[in-house]
């Protein structure tokens, strides 16, 4: 693979890196795709190529991974706050518990230790319990949220999901009064 290809490219993703984002290879190069889940077969445009890697933007998921999810959050996938909201959670809890056992064995050269499972929640959302929410003032409008993913722009979000319920009240009050005081 000498250079970006313009073509998209077919892909049969086999794992997620720390970050969430779905691997496959291309011609035995690791591509890394946002979005793109472990067993699925997707096509994607290559838009980014170092020497050891690439990274491709998701275009089509030709077959979808049993453990493919309708997101519960409005705002994914173009809030940056949660990557894998699209995969259930037995398997975000599996893909934890692998990323925990690659660490130990690429990265620490332990061999032979079992990772055991990781526990889960009876609800998994509303458990944060801290967030930063950057204010910015668009055309005039107040934006107050989260950084869309890959850049510093705020997306306006009335509620996370995964933040307690009194924040969305806060921000609303918050809101309000950065736009009835112009500061």
């Amino acid at each position: 693979m000498d250079d970006i290809s313009m073509k998209p490219q077919q892909l049969t993703i086999t794992a997620l890196s720390e970050e969430g984002e779905g691997i496959g290879r291309l011609d035995g190069m690791a591509v890394f795709v946002p979005g793109a889940l472990p067993g699925e077969t997707v096509e994607c445009h290559l838009v980014e190529q170092k020497k050891n890697y690439a990274r491709g933007r998701l275009t089509r998921v030709m077959a979808a991974s049993p453990a493919r999810v309708a997101p519960p959050c409005p705002y994914f996938p173009e809030c940056g706050g949660c990557q894998l909201q699209h995969l259930d959670y037995p398997a975000q809890l599996e893909a934890k518990r692998v990323t925990v056992q690659d660490a130990l064995e690429r990265i620490g050269g332990f061999k032979g230790i079992e990772v055991p499972l990781t526990l889960g929640m009876d609800a998994p959302l509303r458990y944060r319990n801290n967030g930063q929410y950057p204010i910015r003032k668009v055309n005039g409008q107040v934006r107050i949220g989260f950084f869309k993913a890959g850049s510093h722009e705020v997306i306006d979000i009335k509620d996370c999901l995964i933040q307690p319920e009194i924040n969305a009240r806060v921000v609303a009050a918050l809101k309000t009064w950065i736009q009835e005081t112009g500061v």
